[in-house]
């Protein structure tokens, strides 16, 4: 097989992201053809490593930007390397081009950087297109910004940024245009399916080396005291501190924290030590050559992992080849992976319940040997089925499913069914054909009575100001998108969603299908003489249609009496559909009200479609309402009933979604359903 492997940093002597493209390039290589395209930040070390190794199958392809052009420097920090990415991608693209026209690929398969914040253009090659293992969407907890410092705000930028992605054309573009998606994390893995990924897999990042795991775990004396290892970048979001409060906490043990590592934030980390008086306890070795790492594994008892946002981690997995049980933080990648019996999770809560966690996974690892020894077994045992040669023959697998399977030869077509959730309102996929076909089966099966709800930006604003309402959407049998900005988010949650389900038109299409089946139509709502006008226009529209009645009700609460005679009428007329024009919320609060005590099988609420097919009221041109350009529209003929609904609703709508998609509040409702949409697998690695 002839494979175009795509990755920026490649080295075999570094570890990160450089050593994943070169393991998985290495590997891949000795069951197929790979040719690769990567940066020359450490051409020296690939091309002395292949003279000392050659390797036909393996050849490499080194791509730079032009000097003046570009804004990193790779003998110096990470400065300017965002925009050098995005800028070396597009010439890696076009080298990608020209090889494909030369040779012939079979498939492309990007590696790195696995970041969903810069999509590569490699998908529109005319071959199958792989992305992954891709990253991005693990987010810090809020609760935990503390433990950010000065680094909080960049983080809450980042997290605002990741809520945005899905907004980004070319990442849209490249999701859907991709045959298989691979995630770190659970977090990744629902981003990629919201954004309309067809076959979204979670796949670990890392690997590890056959000769870098041990064979069985080392036998080491039982003395009661305890070494525990963190290692890693020292950046605000690895959170040293988290295990340092933690082993505060555990004065009476005889346990020693090793720290391998350099970064900005040790000399805050070591005086944040020195201020929680752990002396001896604690070691800060500095940066650890990786060649070194395995003498310090094996040095320690314990591996301790408290990152709080990261895909996953590569010296876990190194830990985990040393016989090292895992202490960890239960979220993200970690938590996704982490075999449960190879270490313990502690839950992300609050900082306080987690600190206790973490002192209370300190103590019980020294104080019960024993179940750290099972633990280490397990990791190790979990270690040996991540090695880079399994992982490389799990991903050649794969590439034959691709070329060989129904995804390559014919796309899977999204589905636009299930549900999706606006601001704890669940909101149906459906377009109009299906909410016909859905009132037909109603209608044949006439077992209960079912309501319809043409819900737009208006009535999800209305459940936030009122809990009850919220509830009573949720009970609904179906909440229909009958507004663009629904449309909008019901795209981006992965629907096909082409077009709004808008009242008016849903009332005509039904009307037409079912003039000739002789279904009976009922009119509730409106102005006095609205419902006999609709009436009249709708038989001259459609010759045959079955009208058994119309009511328009006092603009006034009904009297019981009242009430009870409004059923009764309606139910004389036995219409196999009524129609409900009370504009919301109050039309949903009727059928609500109602939905138990009348004999019809469907009851659907259209707002001011009534007004508007009677002809009492102009609609906006077709173009307007599917761009969402009808609110003006309306607002323009009606500004004094329609301010507050369009310029203060909306904006609270703004507002609303800004607050949850950045978790600053929570809009869920107890009636809310919010859908898992993710045909995810989970790979054999």
């Amino acid at each position: 097989m002839r494979v175009l492997l795509v990755g920026h940093a490649c080295s075999p002597r570094q570890g990160s992201e450089p050593s994943f493209t070169w393991n998985w390039a290495w590997e891949l290589s000795q069951r197929n053809g790979v040719w690769v395209i990567a940066h020359p930040h450490d051409r020296i070390g690939v091309e002395k490593f292949l003279a000392d190794h050659p390797n036909a199958n393996l050849k490499f392809h080194w791509i730079t930007i032009p000097e003046w052009r570009d804004p990193w420097d790779p003998r110096g920090a990470g400065r300017g390397l965002r925009l050098h990415y995005l800028l070396w991608l597009r010439w890696a693209y076009e080298k990608a081009i020209e090889l494909h026209r030369r040779i012939g690929f079979e498939i492309v398969h990007h590696v790195s950087y696995g970041s969903l914040s810069a999509p590569p253009p490699f998908w529109k090659l005319p071959i199958p297109f792989m992305w992954g293992p891709i990253g991005g969407a693990q987010q810090a907890p809020l609760s935990f910004r503390q433990y950010f410092g000065r680094g909080w705000p960049g983080e809450f930028a980042r997290n605002a940024r990741v809520h945005l992605l899905p907004f980004f054309p070319a990442l849209r573009k490249a999701v859907r245009s991709s045959a298989v998606l691979l995630a770190t994390n659970c977090d990744t893995a629902h981003a990629l399916a919201r954004i309309g990924g067809r076959d979204v897999r979670l796949f670990l990042d890392s690997g590890i080396p056959s000769n870098f795991i041990l064979s069985e775990p080392l036998s080491k004396p039982s003395d009661g005291s305890l070494t525990l290892l963190w290692a890693g970048r020292m950046q605000p979001r690895k959170a040293l501190p988290l295990a340092l409060e933690a082993l505060a906490r555990t004065r009476d043990l005889r346990v020693k924290l090793l720290i391998a590592g350099d970064g900005e934030m040790r000399k805050s980390w070591e005086q944040c030590a020195k201020g929680l008086s752990l002396g001896n306890r604690i070691e800060f070795l500095g940066k650890v050559p990786w060649e070194e790492m395995p003498r310090l594994y094996q040095s320690a008892d314990g591996f301790l992992f408290t990152s709080l946002q990261d895909s996953f981690g590569t010296q876990v997995l190194e830990a985990m080849g040393h016989g090292l049980p895992i202490l960890t933080l239960d979220h993200q990648g970690v938590g996704t992976f982490v075999p449960p019996e190879a270490g313990i999770k502690v839950p992300v809560t609050s900082p306080e319940q987690t600190l206790a966690g973490l002192s209370e996974g300190i103590r019980r690892l020294a104080l019960f040997p024993e179940e750290r020894r099972k633990m280490g077994e397990a990791a190790l045992a979990y270690a040996k089925t991540q090695t880079w040669e399994r992982r490389a023959e799990c991903m050649s697998k794969l590439y034959e499913e691709v070329l060989s399977g129904p995804i390559h030869h014919k796309a899977k077509r999204r589905s636009i069914s299930g549900t999706f959730d606006v601001l704890g309102v669940r909101t149906h996929a459906v377009q109009i054909r299906e909410v016909i076909e859905r009132m037909q089966g109603w209608i044949r099966e006439r077992s209960a009575c079912h309501a319809i709800a043409a819900t737009s930006m208006h009535g999800i604003v209305e459940a936030q100001h009122d809990p009850f309402f919220k509830e009573i959407l949720n009970a609904t049998d179906l909440v229909v998108p009958d507004g663009m900005p629904l449309v909008w988010l019901g795209r981006l949650h992965g629907h096909g969603l082409s077009r709004r389900v808008y009242g008016p038109d849903l009332l005509l299409a039904f009307c037409e299908k079912s003039a000739s089946q002789g279904y009976r139509h009922f009119f509730y709502g409106g102005e006095p003489g609205v419902t006999e006008q609709l009436a009249e226009s709708l038989k001259v529209r459609f010759p045959g249609l079955n009208v058994v009645g119309t009511c328009s009700p006092p603009f006034r609460p009904l009297s019981a009496k009242e009430d009870e005679e409004t059923v009764e009428m309606i139910d004389r007329a036995a219409p196999d559909v009524l129609w409900v024009g009370l504009g919301a919320p109050k039309q949903e609060r009727w059928m609500h009200e109602h939905k138990k005590r009348l004999r019809v099988p469907v009851m659907v609420g259209v707002g001011a479609a009534f007004d508007m097919l009677s002809g009492r009221r102009k609609q906006a041109p077709p173009w307007m309402r599917e761009h969402g350009l009808e609110w003006s529209f309306r607002l323009l003929q009606e500004p004094r009933r329609l301010w507050r609904r369009y310029l203060v609703y909306g904006t609270q709508f703004i507002a609303y979604l800004a607050l949850e998609s950045l978790r600053l509040k929570n809009f869920q409702a107890s009636g809310a359903q919010t859908p898992n949409r993710m045909s995810r697998k989970q790979a054999s690695t």
